[in-house]
């Protein structure tokens, strides 16, 4: 079974702070999934991440909904565009 979602090395800095770092999982369709953390863990980045309103600056985003969605690979000039169009 094919996952749903895959979030795979999303990474994310706001300057000097490491938002996300080399962030990796999967979910599969039936599951039940839930982020857990203090904050200022990533929670939410990652998920306006998965939702499109915010760019990573590496790894891949890919929905089972949207196949065609990834976000950036290795800081690429595409990745630094649209991180910077993208509404914070």
């Amino acid at each position: 079974m094919s996952a749903t979602l895959t979030i795979d090395g999303i990474s994310k800095r706001y300057g000097d702070v490491v938002a996300l770092d080399n962030l990796s999982f999967e979910v599969r369709p039936g599951e039940i999934f839930g982020f857990v953390g203090s904050n200022g863990a990533g929670k939410t980045t990652t998920m306006r991440i998965a939702l499109g309103v915010l760019g990573a600056d590496s790894g891949k985003f890919v929905s089972a909904a949207n196949p065609s969605t990834s976000t950036c690979v290795a800081l690429s000039d595409t990745c630094r565009r649209n991180a910077a169009s993208t509404p914070r």
